[in-house]
């Protein structure tokens, strides 16, 4: 039983998940993210999870082929993607939860941003 424990941990260790893009922390321990998305006939490149901690900065940074408009619900943001263009966000994770991210002319899911307390 101790064994299969110590797979496990070991495991987890192994295979937990990683941000893309760890840019740094400042002095209160947040951490600076970067996660990139390629938009391409439709078909969505990227994390489907984003995972970061209050106070975290996060930046999104999206090559589209198509104009579209990504949302993030419950934050409220938005960001306008344009056909052949690289577009960036930047914010501050300042609420914790689950956030759906989406496409709204696509109608598809973007991605999931969960923020986690300090």
């Amino acid at each position: 039983m101790a064994g299969c424990a110590i797979v496990l941990v070991g495991l987890w260790f192994l295979l937990k998940p990683v941000p893309t893009g760890l840019a740094g922390s400042g002095p209160d321990g947040a951490q600076a993210y970067v996660f990139q998305f390629d938009l391409n006939n439709g078909e969505l490149a990227g994390p489907d999870k984003l995972v970061v901690r209050q106070g975290d900065t996060l930046r999104l940074e999206v090559r589209s082929d198509v104009d579209d408009l990504v949302h993030i619900h419950g934050l409220e943001r938005q960001l306008p993607l344009r056909a052949g263009r690289s577009v960036a966000l930047d914010l501050v994770a300042q609420r914790s939860g689950r956030f759906a991210i989406e496409l709204h002319q696509l109608q598809a899911h973007f991605a999931t941003l969960e923020v986690y307390p300090r």
